[in-house]
């Protein structure tokens, strides 16, 4: 006798098991289940484990990043050739995302975040006066679709106050 209660109940365990995964793309390593990796915009606005345009900044502790990396950048209008907020793009195949990043507690922030092009949120640092970091979670897509999204990054606003930005990954599931 076939008990076809019990197949559905065990592919149904099984899809919500899987989509329980959390995966790690890092800022530099990417995705380690398809190689999907962080696209930088341009990429000169962004540096590799220190903070591009801010020569000999303070700078996080690698060793609390995850990978044990992470990628700057510092945009003002006024010193870009391109008056365009730097981006980091990147995809992956999930319903919901979250962005780690450090906070500089004595510098500014402005980011916006875009899930498939539609303006998904905002995060804003106002200096505390305060030195040090500080690794945040800057961003919770929440429920999305399942399925294929693109998450983009900006740093800044064009004719705003200095922005940096120091991301470290994106957590999906």
């Amino acid at each position: 006798m076939r008990v076809p209660w019990l197949a559905t109940v065990l592919l149904l365990f099984r899809r919500a098991l899987a989509s329980s995964i959390n995966i790690t793309i890092d800022d530099q390593k990417g995705d380690p289940t398809n190689g999907q990796k962080f696209i930088y915009d341009p990429p000169d606005a962004w540096a590799s484990d220190s903070i591009d345009g801010c020569d000999g900044c303070l700078q996080p502790n690698l060793s609390t990043a995850s990978a044990e990396t992470f990628t700057g950048s510092l945009f003002s209008a006024h010193k870009h050739h391109n008056p365009s907020p730097p981006t980091a793009a990147v995809n992956f195949t999930g319903a919901e995302a979250l962005l780690d990043s450090y906070i500089h507690l004595s510098g500014g922030s402005d980011m916006s975040f875009s899930i498939d092009g539609i303006l998904a949120d905002t995060f804003q640092h106002t200096p505390t006066g305060l030195g040090g970091f500080e690794s945040r979670s800057v961003f919770n897509s929440q429920r999305l679709s399942p399925g294929e999204h693109t998450l983009v990054i900006s740093n800044g606003v064009v004719d705003g106050p200095n922005s940096l930005v120091i991301l470290d990954s994106v957590v999906y599931s």
